[in-house]
């Protein structure tokens, strides 16, 4: 829907995340200790999409489609690039 989120988009079988290991220990790792006492459990992480923008292209502020019963989050993982805006 290009009034939420502009750029491009690949479903997880379309991509494969080299060093997976590692991304999982840095980020999925923390969010999961953070999250565990809080709901009695470590959350599970799932890979469902990668979205990828263009200059001029933008994320609106809006609300996940629910992907599951037990779907209550999305983690966005910003990559070091260089860019101004976003404020």
């Amino acid at each position: 829907d290009a009034s939420v989120r502009t750029g491009v988009q690949l479903t997880n079988d379309a991509f494969e995340l080299l060093n997976a290991n590692v991304i999982a220990a840095s980020v999925a790792g923390p969010i999961r200790e953070a999250l565990a006492p809080y709901l009695g459990q470590a959350p599970i992480l799932e890979l469902h999409k990668l979205q990828a923008y263009t200059e001029g292209g933008f994320f609106a502020t809006h609300r996940d489609t629910q992907r599951g019963d037990d779907h209550f989050g999305t983690v966005v993982v910003l990559l070091p690039t260089s860019h101004t805006g976003g404020d």
